[in-house]
């Protein structure tokens, strides 16, 4: 039989188990310096279809145009309540 250093028997354990391999296939880079660099210049690849970022960037600039439209709105109608108010109030005063 075959005994390794410390006298156990490799050829039983052979048999009994099957025999695991793996292979790494990650890619690392060991030079930080390179690492850092890369990160800088390339940007993460965007997981969304072309059609999809199209309507989230229609959806978003559609969202802005109806704030800025609500705060005109708002603008306008203050505008327009303080308007009234004088109109009134110089109503009141000729009534008197």
């Amino acid at each position: 039989m075959a005994r390794d250093i410390f006298g156990r028997d490799h050829r039983k354990k052979r048999d009994d188990e099957a025999e695991i391999r793996v292979t790494d296939r990650r890619r690392i880079l060991l030079d930080d310096d390179e690492n850092t660099d890369r990160d800088t210049e390339a940007e993460s690849p965007s997981l969304k279809p072309s059609y999809v970022e199209e309507l989230e960037a229609r959806t978003k600039a559609a969202e802005q145009k109806t704030l800025e439209v609500q705060s005109r709105f708002e603008q306008l109608r203050k505008q327009l309540q303080s308007e009234t108010d004088e109109t009134r109030r110089r109503l009141n005063r000729a009534a008197d």
